[in-house]
């Protein structure tokens, strides 16, 4: 998939039966042939784990503001993906 700086992205996950689901969304600070600069605007949604005691704890992987560096092997469209995760760019935040 082709991307371009100012390129807004969103990732999702798109498991069968189920809706789509937007983990994160992105702009694309620049894309170069062996690297993406990615700035998030919204992280991956946060996770319950529960520990050994008993009590949950929120985790988030990332945060908005936060700066990603990352191969563009990996920024597939759905009709790309051999998996269920995607990418597409969209025009509006």
């Amino acid at each position: 998939m082709n991307v371009r700086p100012g390129d807004v992205l969103d990732h999702y996950a798109h498991m069968p039966e189920q809706k789509p689901e937007l983990m994160s969304r992105y702009i694309v600070l620049s894309a170069k042939e062996d690297l993406c600069t990615l700035y998030v605007l919204k992280g991956y949604r946060l996770e319950e784990l529960v520990n050994k005691q008993g009590p949950v704890i929120a985790t988030q992987f990332q945060k908005p503001g936060d700066i990603e560096e990352l191969s563009p092997k990996y920024i597939v469209s759905k009709d790309e993906t051999e998996n269920n995760f995607y990418w597409e760019v969209i025009d509006a935040i």
